[in-house]
């Protein structure tokens, strides 16, 4: 009982920016020197996918719950890591070991871009097989390359051509991965396209919610290859980096 208290102690409702790696604390250059232009801003735009249900809010804003949805969604998700600070205090911020104060994430904006058609999806069986209905395929295929769109607009900026994907384990909230895919990609030098896959974890209760998020991890499988798929596809993209957390 203690260690899983300690566990959830660790999953706070705010989101301090992690510590300075040890790489960087000794490091006699600066590790962000070679970030481009475009890019020497405190935020970070995360492109996410999820099969979390979209949940309605008194403002209106967007928001993911660790209920399951049938269809995967995709959309972009500004991270601002540290609200009020210029590029040159984020870096020096981002290159030392006792900062002045804690600094804290926040999400600027989410905006869903598309969503996949729900699963299972429908199937014809005839003489040739089993094979989509293909009232569906169109569906599928416009999601498909709607994902590649916003794929490419984040190629542009990019130094490298490659993406990385962060993968959250038990007890993690939507917020909690696009933060934890913001400051990787941000402590990475900001050279590869940041995206998060968050599955619907986080339900409530000590038990019933590991069990529940267990089940979870194993309803996702099916949308997390899916879109592992579509990202394969994208012929701009050179090389697909996971990074998943248990």
């Amino acid at each position: 009982m203690l260690l899983v208290l300690v566990t959830l102690a660790g999953c706070s409702a705010k989101h301090p920016l992690m510590p300075t790696p040890n790489l960087y604390v000794s490091a006699r250059e600066n590790p962000f020197a070679s970030v481009r232009p475009e890019l020497q801003t405190s935020t970070i735009d995360v492109l996410y996918a999820t099969d979390r249900r979209r949940v309605p809010t008194k403002n209106g804003s967007l928001k993911y719950d660790f209920n399951r949805s049938t269809s995967l969604a995709f959309g972009s998700c500004v991270v601002d890591l540290a609200k009020g600070l210029s590029w040159e205090e984020l870096v020096a911020h981002s290159t030392t070991k006792s900062r002045p104060r804690r600094i804290l994430m926040r999400v600027a904006s989410t905006t869903e871009l598309g969503r996949f058609p729900p699963t299972p999806a429908a199937v014809i069986i005839d003489d040739a097989g089993v094979r989509v209905d293909p009232k569906v395929q169109p569906q599928i295929d416009a999601a498909t390359e709607a994902l590649r769109q916003e794929l490419r607009r984040s190629m542009a900026v990019s130094p490298r051509k490659e993406v990385l994907i962060y993968i959250h384990g038990y007890n993690n909230t939507f917020e909690d991965a696009v933060f934890r895919a913001a400051e990787l990609a941000h402590f990475l030098g900001r050279e590869m396209v940041p995206i998060a896959y968050s599955w619907p974890a986080g339900a409530k209760g000590l038990l019933q919610g590991y069990t529940r998020d267990r089940e979870s991890g194993e309803f996702t499988i099916f949308h997390l290859k899916a879109f592992l798929r579509s990202i394969a596809s994208c012929p701009e993209i050179e090389r697909i980096n996971l990074i998943a957390h248990s």
